[in-house]
């Protein structure tokens, strides 16, 4: 698929994405959550972490227990679910924070939490530091912007993940 077509799908699932989170929380005073995947990479739908999702979904279910699924879908950037929680925001973070450190492949899950007007609610809010590189300890976010590792090294750790998804 030509740069230009895969970063305007991307942008695109990205926008509906938002738009449904607006939508919800236009009308929904509970807390938000959407459970996603955080791969690197252009290939994020037909990957074989579908099970990685499925997992971080049940350990959802198993912690929140008045989760309510709101949606569930996928597009370019792999499976997505929003769901409504009576939980606090501060409260449903720190639940998505364990789950994403639970194991060294639940890094590859992204659950992030929304107040109910929407506004993402930050692991730093919980004094928390931002989540490490796959393959450095520094901050993830620095490793992107610095194109600190090579599309290969990540291709590595991501074949090494693949061997061990959780049951």
């Amino acid at each position: 698929m030509p740069y230009a077509k895969l970063r305007s799908d991307i942008l695109a699932a990205r926008d509906i994405r938002q738009y449904s989170l607006d939508q919800r929380a236009a009308v929904d005073s509970r807390t938000l959550v959407l459970l996603s995947l955080n791969l690197p990479g252009p290939d994020k739908s037909s990957t074989p972490f579908g099970r990685l999702f499925d997992w971080g979904e049940q350990q959802l279910r198993c912690r929140m227990e008045d989760l309510e699924a709101v949606i569930r879908q996928t597009d370019i950037l792999g499976p997505w679910a929003l769901y409504a929680s009576g939980l606090t925001a501060s409260a449903a973070k720190q639940i998505g924070c364990m789950i994403e450190g639970s194991c060294a492949t639940a890094r590859l899950l992204d659950i992030d939490i929304y107040i109910a007007n929407g506004t993402a609610y930050h692991r730093q809010q919980l004094g928390h530091p931002p989540r490490p590189c796959f393959i450095c300890p520094a901050p993830a976010t620095e490793c992107i912007r610095l194109k600190r590792h090579s599309p290969q090294e990540i291709q590595h750790y991501l074949d090494h993940l693949r061997n061990h998804l959780p049951a």
